[in-house]
């Protein structure tokens, strides 16, 4: 509750067109949210998988919710697809986004069944990744990623001061990335229903949500927010 509004007044001063938020589980947490933030955000998608919540104030095409395969009954993950379009009465959608936080020890599975429903797509269309996941990846040879500076985007010291925490202490775990349309990497030689033409990037920045003392107090989250802005997408 006392970083509630802090957390709006830094989604409100950065104002995305969509907005993708992970581990957000708690039904109170994402009633506050709605109820703050609906003045200027027409849609809401929650409750899926783990904690992921996707908001848009673009006209929406079509969004779908996929459970990965290789997901286990006590963390149901899966990913989110969202088309959206440049204008209501368009008929087309002009950006794919797909929204998740893979798991480490099962990433390999899950980017599989994720290219593989990215392939079978209709519409040829800018196609984003936007969420978590480990630093190598096996996604990342699908994307071009937009931040590349070389500040961490996440630190487990926060966490550390909770609850025992033996993986690493700080990396970049948090992405907004463009789809490749003909990644040389990929083992089917496929090529994807992305377009890459006449799209560049603008930029791409974090909010900090912590600061060098890693006080739990006054942190917003152990994650900083990616903030990317493109252009050519509509």
């Amino acid at each position: 509750r006392s970083r509630m509004d802090r957390m709006v007044d830094a989604i409100r001063t950065e104002d995305p067109d969509v907005l993708v938020l992970q581990a957000v589980a708690q039904t109170a947490l994402i009633e506050a949210l709605v109820a703050q933030l609906g003045d200027r955000y027409a849609h809401f998608y929650v409750h899926l998988g783990t904690g992921c919540m996707v908001i848009t104030k673009c006209a929406v095409h079509q969004f779908t919710h996929t459970n990965f395969s290789a997901s286990d009954w006590e963390a149901k993950r899966g990913f989110e697809m969202l088309e959206i379009k440049a204008h209501p009465d368009d008929v087309c959608p002009c950006v794919r986004i797909i929204g998740t936080q893979l798991s480490p020890e099962k990433d390999s599975q899950e980017s599989s069944q994720i290219v593989d429903i990215l392939a079978k797509q209709t519409f040829a269309m800018p196609t984003l990744f936007v969420g978590s996941m480990d630093q190598g990846a096996s996604l990342s040879q699908y994307l071009y990623h937009s931040y590349l500076d070389k500040d961490p985007t996440h630190s487990d010291v926060l966490g550390k001061q909770w609850t025992p925490i033996d993986e690493g202490e700080e990396e970049s775990s948090d992405f907004i990335s463009f789809f490749k349309r003909e990644p040389a990497s990929d083992p089917q030689k496929r090529e994807f229903p992305v377009v890459e033409k006449g799209i560049h990037l603008l930029d791409s920045h974090l909010v900090k949500a912590f600061d060098e003392n890693y006080d739990t107090q006054t942190a917003l989250s152990d994650h900083h927010a990616v903030v990317t802005t493109f252009g050519g997408l509509r």
